[in-house]
Order: C-alpha cells, then structure tokens, then sequence
C-alpha cells in the first residue's frame, strides 16, 4: 500500500487521498442470513454450510457481575462469535464482495482502507468511493462508525490542491496528519519518523519497568522472566 502511494505521488504533483474505513461492532453487528446466502454461493460442501448455521444458531449469552451474581440469559441473533477460529473467517466472507470500481482497495479483516490519486489539477471523486462504501454497508447492514472514518492526505505538491470533505452519513470526515494502520503510523509524508517515535516510547515505558525492578534488587532470572514476557 506505501509502495503505491509512493510511486502515485513520485515527482508528479498528485495527491492521494485515502479514506480510511471504521465499522461500528463490525464483528457483533452481522446479519445471520446474509452470511448464509454469501456462504451459498461459494463453492463449499453443503455439509460445511450446515455445520456453520449450526455453529452460529440458538447461541445465547449473559454478564457475571460478580461471583454468584449473573444477569438473565439473551439470545444471540446476529454476529460471529470472538476469540474463535471461524470469527474473522466468517468475517471476511461477509466483507469479500465489497469491491470499488476505480481506485485501490485493501481490506484485512475489519480494517478496510480505499484510496484514489488525484492528478496535478485533476478532480477527485473521493466522495463517490464514500457514496459506494456506504451503499454496500446500507445493503449488508453493517453500520459505518462514521466518528472514527477518517481521511488522510498524502500530498508532495509545492501548492496543495483543495478539495471538498468526503461526507459519511451527513459528518464530515476529519482529515488527519497520521494514522495508525494494522499497528503502524502511517504519516502524510510517508516518513517512518511518527510510528518510530511510538515504538521508542512503548519500548522505553518497558525498559523503565525493568530499571526500577533492577533497582529493587529483584534476582537476574527474574528480570529476565520479566522480559521475555514484556
């Protein structure tokens, strides 16, 4: 995905704007009956598809409070359920058919990432990718947390180029400088300075653990069990 970006934007004057999708509950929120009829038109064993409608149906849930301390049981009527194996699986066969005509698309799991260049002077149709985007989620029914949609521009241009806001579900998305993307910083400049800064403080908070107990006079093995498992 940098390497694209990079060569779009290479000496040219183009902007890249790339909308980065976030799903409300994206894993809670899916329709049973829509995964089944996706689930149909693959080529699967019928055996397989039974075993998963089984997998998913009569599925009932409810909250510990505290020891002896339950709420009511509830059914389960949507979703796949987390911590499986079949989760995300199930997951990206409900989200494999969602396709934009024109620019780049990547999708991992619930992170979905869609991305036009826009040439010197040319115009964009970033809100046309949105249109579509919200088209296919209003059809699946899963629902665009449009607080967390974010757009983040790459420009190398001397004069930036104005453009109108992409617009989800009648809010403006905000358009951010970086970005975290499958747990790496992704900067406007495509530099690695912002996600290098993260890993150096996450690395230093740690180390700063390990100082003190150093300083406590806790026993070498213990220090290093401490590592190898911080």
């Amino acid at each position: 995905m940098l390497h694209d970006w990079s060569l779009a934007t290479d000496g040219n004057g183009s902007t890249v704007r790339t909308i980065l999708v976030d799903y409300r509950k994206a894993f809670d929120l899916i329709d049973h009956n829509i995964l089944i009829t996706k689930l149909c038109q693959l080529d699967l064993p019928r055996s397989i598809i039974n075993w998963i409608i089984d997998f998913l149906s009569n599925r009932y849930q409810r909250i510990k409070v505290a020891d002896e301390c339950f709420s009511e049981w509830g059914s389960v009527p949507s979703g796949v359920p987390q911590g499986t194996k079949l989760g995300p699986w199930l997951f990206i066969i409900m989200i494999n058919d969602l396709d934009i005509s024109g620019p780049h698309l990547w999708k991992f799991v619930d992170d979905t990432t869609a991305s036009e260049v826009v040439l010197k002077g040319g115009v964009s149709k970033a809100q046309e990718i949105a249109h579509q985007v919200t088209k296919w989620s209003s059809e699946n029914r899963v629902q665009l947390n449009s607080d967390k949609c974010k757009e983040l521009r790459i420009p190398f241009a001397r004069n930036t180029q104005d453009f109108e806001p992409i617009v989800i579900n009648e809010k403006q998305l905000e358009v951010v400088e970086s970005a975290k993307l499958l747990g790496v910083t992704i900067s406007n400049n495509l530099s690695w300075n912002a996600h290098m800064e993260e890993v150096i403080k996450k690395a230093s908070k740690r180390l700063y653990y390990l100082v003190q107990l150093r300083r406590a006079k806790v026993p070498p093995s213990d220090l290093a069990l401490f590592y190898t498992s911080c």
